[in-house]
């Protein structure tokens, strides 16, 4: 009877396990069904891999120190995927071909059809070999599946644990379970066993969480931080009003795209009398936006050149202004940040302006 395996995502399913409800006559039979389906995947696996993996070379490929967008789903690897995409000098990470994708899945799915659980295919070639003492490698299977759950934080191998746990540990034995295999069968159960080992996936799958983080710069790229703080020193002058610039950068150091909103807020801590105004715009526009708020979006590995104007009246000797910058649109005290060292801090810069 065969039991449809379905997947919520991608692929939408690794196809069906078969359980056996008839005995099977001999061992060598055994272990003959068992090893047939998986050598059979695993041969037309091998040119679908290497064809893939070929027109993988002429699809666009991200680089090492290129940012993955939030949301992508990255894919393992095993043993002999790796081989030949070293084999074919492809980079690490990978951007597949549908095709390499497709072979990919195939040494995933033999890799999980060869564990030796149950009435899996490796499980009948375990039963053959081992014996009743095959359940003990059932045992095993389902300790080692929940170990490296745990240590790579991947549910998913739960799902095969329940299959292997509803289908039954204990394989039900051959009619004749007395006759001995032959070498020649024995060897065909270490090929199973090094198939296994090269096409297992430990993690097949993550998502690439999402992170929204940013840096402010001074105007040469110096002093990156999510909170960043300038002195500006002037001199007062006799004139009514003064202007100055304050050019500087934010950088998209998140893996998705931010839409910013900044609010400035002024205070003078010598005379709160003092009327004086702060704007943001973009560089080379310091008359387009003269309002306390800005808003503005910066796309995945983005620089932004941003100014920051100010407009003062005459000001009285050792007056001191503080002009705060502080991005509004996010909750940084909550949101999820992987990357960043120090979520919890809101996104802002300060500058102070002290006049002699």
């Amino acid at each position: 009877m065969p039991f449809f395996i379905p997947v919520p995502f991608s692929i939408g399913t690794f196809g069906a396990l078969i359980s056996i409800r008839e005995p099977i006559p001999t061992k060598k039979a055994l272990l003959d069904i068992g090893f047939s389906g998986p050598i059979a995947g695993f041969i037309v696996t091998i040119p679908i891999l290497i064809i893939g993996l070929m027109l993988t070379g002429d699809v666009s490929q991200i680089s090492p120190d290129q940012i993955v967008p939030g949301g992508t789903t990255q894919w393992g690897s095993s043993i002999f995927f790796e081989f030949f995409v070293t084999a074919f000098g492809l980079p690490n990470p990978l951007t597949q071909h549908p095709l390499a994708f497709a072979g990919w899945v195939g040494l995933l799915v033999t890799a999980i059809n060869l564990l030796p659980a149950g009435q899996l295919d490796g499980g009948h070639i375990a039963r053959a070999l081992l014996g009743d003492k095959s359940r003990y490698a059932g045992y095993v299977v389902i300790l080692f599946l929940l170990a490296i759950g745990f240590i790579y934080n991947y549910n998913g191998w739960i799902l095969f644990i329940l299959i292997i746990m509803f289908m039954g540990v204990r394989h039900p034995p051959p009619l004749n379970d007395v006759s001995a295999l032959d070498n020649k069968r024995k060897m065909v159960g270490f090929a199973a066993a090094a198939m296994l080992v090269l096409c297992f996936v430990p993690l097949p799958g993550t998502v690439v969480p999402d992170n929204y983080d940013l840096n402010f710069q001074l105007a040469d790229g110096t002093l990156a931080d999510s909170q960043l703080s300038h002195s500006i020193d002037k001199h007062m002058m006799n004139n009514t009003w003064q202007n100055f610039t304050f050019p500087f950068q934010i950088e998209n150091t998140g893996n998705m795209p931010l839409n910013l909103s900044f609010e400035i807020i002024t205070e003078c801590t010598t005379n709160s009398s003092y009327k004086f105004y702060a704007w943001l715009s973009y560089n080379g526009n310091n008359t387009e936006n003269m309002t306390q708020t800005f808003n503005t979006s910066i796309e995945l590995g983005e620089t932004q050149g941003l100014t920051l104007n100010m407009a003062f009246p005459m000001m009285t000797e050792n007056t001191t202004v503080t002009i705060r910058v502080i991005e509004t649109n996010y909750d940084w005290e909550n949101i999820s940040s992987t990357y960043s060292e120090n979520p919890e801090e809101p996104r802002e810069m300060n500058v102070t302006v002290r006049f002699s």
